[in-house]
C-alpha cells in the first residue's frame, strides 16, 4: 500500500515544476539591478585576481572575507566578461542548488512536506534575493548542501572525502563558519552528557562519528589531507602566499570577526533577524507560533510554568526597567536595544535547552539536532553586534528544515493545502522584493541601495572618457570610491587622491555636494551635477508596533523616514556639452 513517501509519476512532475519556478526566478533579468556597495567590492576583487593571478591575486582580509568567492568569480569573468551578469552568475547558480536540499529528506520526511518546503523555498523572497546578490553566504549555503548530501547518500571513504570538501569550503568562504562548528560541537557535547544522566539506549552521535571514523580510518585521513589541500590552495591564492594560512586560521579571521561584532557598526534591535524574516517571510510566525503551541501542549505541567516564567521574566524587565537602550548591561552586553527584545531573549533561552533536552530525552534525534541548530542560529545571529540582513538568512533556513520535520511528524495528511495562501503572498511578496521594488528605498532587504541614475551616469561618463586622449581625467573623492570603481576600473585616469596636481586638472570629479574647495576652485571652468547616489531606509525600531509590523508584511509601507544620498559629480564645460548632448540623445 502507498505511503507518505513513496513518489508517483505526478509527485515528481510537481516537484520538478516547482523547482523550475524557483530557478526562472532567481535568474530572471538578474544583472539588472545596479551594484550594491558590497557586490562592487566582491566583483572588482575578483576582476583584480582575473586579471593578474600573479600580482592581483586576493590576499586575505577578514573584512572581504574568505578567498572562495574570489578564486570562483574569475571562471565567469573568463566566459561572458567583466559585468554584472559574470559576476552575479555564480550567486545565482549556488542559490538555485539549494532547491534541491528539500529532495535530499526524501527518506525522512512525507513526500507533502518534501513539497511544501521545496514551494516554499522556490518562491522565498529573501532567498531569491540573496540567490540575486553576490555575497560569500551562497557559497556557505551550497557547502551545507554537500555536507548533508554526505551524510544522506554517501558512506565510508567517500563521506569523509565529502565531509572535508565541504567543511574547506565553508572554511574558505567565511569567518561565522566557526560558529556553526561551534554549534555541531556543543550539540555533540551536550547530547553525549544527558544520554549519560538519562541512560539512554540510542549510541550518542558523538560516538557514532568517532566509531565510524575508527572504522575507516583511511577515509579520515583522506578526509583532513582533502580540508588542508583545498584549504591551503584558496587562503595561499594558489601556494604563492602562505601568511594567507594563518591569516585565515585563526591569525585575522577569527578575532577580527569577533571584534567586528563588538563594534556594532550597523546597529540594531536583538531581535533584528526575527523582525526581519516577518516582514519577507509570510510563513514564519505562523510557523513559530504554532510550533509553541503544539509543543508545549504535548508537554508536562511543570515544563509549561517554567515556560511561562520565562515570559513572565521578559514582562517584568519591560515593565520595570522600560526601554533597554538607556542600560549598559543590558544594551551593550545582552544586546537588547527595544523593549520588544526581552520577549524574545529570555523565552528563547529556556526554549532552545528545553526543546533539545526533550527532544534527546524522547530519543528523537531529527528533531533535537534540527531544532537545536535553529534556536541556536536565530539566538546567535540575533547577538551579534552587526546587523545586517543577509545574516537573517542563517535562521531562515535552519527554521525551514526543522519546522519540516517538526510539522511533518505532527500532520498525518498533507500539509500543502495549508501553506497555498502564503505561499501565494510569498509570490507577490517575490515580485515586489525582487523586480518590481528591488533597489527601492522601502525594500528592507539590503538595506542600501545604488541608484539607477548613478549607474547610467557612471556607464556615461566612461565612455566619455574613453573618447579623450589625454590621461588626468577623473578624481573620486570621500567615501565615493565603491561603487564607483566598479564602473571605470582599468582606466589609467581614475584616481583617489589628488597630491601633487590641482583639482582644476581633472575632467571630472566626484565629490560631496557641499564640498567647500571644489565649490570654489570649480566653479569657473566645470559644471556641477548632483546625482542620487544611494537610498536606504533605515527603521527607527524604536517606534515599532505591531500595526507597523503589519502595515510593512503586508503592504511594505515604512513607519519612519527614507533618507537618500546625493552626489556631486563635476564636468569640465567642454565636456559637459557633449555630454548633455549624449543624454538627449538617449
Amino acid at each position: 500500500m502507498p505511503t507518505s513517501k513513496s513518489w508517483n509519476s505526478a509527485n515528481y512532475l510537481f516537484l520538478i515544476t516547482l523547482i523550475i519556478l524557483g530557478i526562472a526566478f532567481r535568474f530572471y533579468q538578474f544583472d539588472l539591478r545596479p551594484l550594491h556597495h558590497d557586490e562592487s567590492l566582491h566583483g572588482l576583487y575578483s576582476v583584480y585576481f582575473f586579471q593578474d593571478s600573479i600580482n592581483g591575486f586576493y590576499r586575505y582580509n577578514p573584512l572581504l572575507h574568505g578567498p572562495l568567492l574570489y578564486h570562483s568569480l574569475p571562471w565567469t569573468l573568463w566566459v561572458f566578461g567583466i559585468n554584472k551578469f559574470a559576476i552575479r552568475l555564480p550567486a545565482v547558480v549556488l542559490g538555485s542548488l539549494i532547491l534541491l536540499l528539500p529532495y535530499l529528506f526524501r527518506q525522512k520526511l512525507s513526500k507533502y512536506t518534501i513539497l511544501s518546503l521545496t514551494a516554499v523555498m522556490a518562491f522565498s523572497p529573501t532567498m531569491i534575493y540573496w540567490s540575486r546578490f553576490i555575497r560569500h553566504d551562497n557559497f556557505i549555503f551550497a557547502s551545507l548542501l554537500l555536507l548533508i548530501f554526505a551524510f544522506m547518500k554517501t558512506h565510508g571513504i567517500t563521506r569523509s572525502i565529502l565531509i572535508g570538501i565541504s567543511v574547506a569550503l565553508q572554511f574558505s568562504a567565511k569567518e561565522n563558519t566557526f560558529i556553526h562548528v561551534f554549534f555541531v560541537a556543543t550539540f555533540l557535547g551536550y547530547e553525549l552528557f544527558l544520554s549519560k544522566i538519562l541512560h539512554s539506549r540510542k549510541e550518542p552521535l558523538l560516538v557514532s562519528t568517532i566509531g565510524f571514523f575508527k572504522k575507516y580510518k583511511v577515509g579520515l585521513v583522506l578526509g583532513l589531507l582533502t580540508f588542508i589541500i583545498i584549504f591551503t590552495h584558496f587562503y595561499s591564492a594558489g601556494f604563492i602566499y602562505f601568511d594567507g594560512v594563518l591569516d585565515g586560521a585563526y591569525r585575522k579571521s577569527l578575532f577580527y570577526w569577533f571584534e567586528q561584532h563588538q563594534k556594532e557598526r550597523i546597529t540594531g534591535p536583538f531581535s533584528y533577524p526575527f523582525l526581519i524574516n516577518s516582514l519577507f517571510e509570510s510563513w514564519w510566525v505562523f510557523a513559530i507560533g504554532a510550533h509553541l503551541y503544539f509543543f508545549y501542549k504535548s508537554q508536562s505541567t511543570l515544563i509549561k510554568i517554567l515556560f511561562a516564567l520565562s515570559l513572565s521574566i521578559s514582562t517584568g524587565f519591560h515593565l520595570i526597567l522600560g526601554d533597554p537602550s538607556q542600560y549598559d548591561f543590558l544594551s551593550n552586553i545582552l544586546k537588547l536595544k527595544i523593549p520588544f527584545d526581552y520577549y524574545l531573549f529570555f523565552p528563547l533561552i529556556f526554549h532552545s535547552v528545553t526543546l533539545t533536552s526533550v527532544y534527546l530525552a524522547q530519543e528523537k534525534r531529527d528533531l533535537a539536532l534540527t531544532g537545536f541548530i535553529f534556536f541556536a542560529s536565530l539566538f546567535t545571529y540575533s547577538y551579534l553586534g552587526e546587523k545586517v540582513p543577509w545574516l537573517a538568512m542563517y535562521p531562515l533556513i535552519s527554521g525551514l528544515i526543522f519546522f519540516s520535520f517538526f510539522f511533518d511528524g505532527l500532520f498525518q495528511k498533507p500539509i500543502l493545502a495549508l501553506f497555498i495562501p502564503l505561499i501565494l503572498f510569498n509570490v507577490k511578496t517575490a515580485i515586489w522584493t525582487n523586480f518590481s521594488h528591488s533597489y527601492h528605498p522601502s525594500n528592507l532587504l539590503s538595506q542600501v541601495h545604488t541608484t539607477k541614475e548613478f549607474e547610467d551616469q557612471m556607464h556615461l561618463t566612461r565612455a566619455t572618457i574613453e573618447t579623450k586622449d589625454h590621461q588626468e581625467y577623473f578624481l573620486v573623492k570621500d567615501s565615493y570610491t565603491w561603487p564607483t570603481t566598479w564602473y571605470l576600473h582599468g582606466m589609467e585616469g581614475y584616481h583617489f587622491s589628488s597630491v601633487g596636481k590641482t583639482i582644476g586638472s581633472y575632467d571630472f570629479i566626484l565629490a560631496k555636494p557641499e564640498d567647500h574647495e571644489v565649490n570654489v576652485n570649480l566653479s569657473l571652468t566645470h559644471t556641477k551635477n548632483l546625482i542620487p547616489l544611494r537610498s536606504w531606509w533605515l527603521p527607527r525600531y524604536e517606534k515599532l508596533s505591531f500595526p507597523h509590523l503589519l502595515r510593512y508584511a503586508l503592504w511594505k509601507k515604512p513607519w519612519s523616514e527614507s533618507g537618500k544620498n546625493d552626489v556631486a559629480l563635476w564636468e569640465r564645460k567642454s565636456i559637459a556639452t557633449s555630454t548633455s548632448r549624449s543624454l538627449k540623445s538617449n
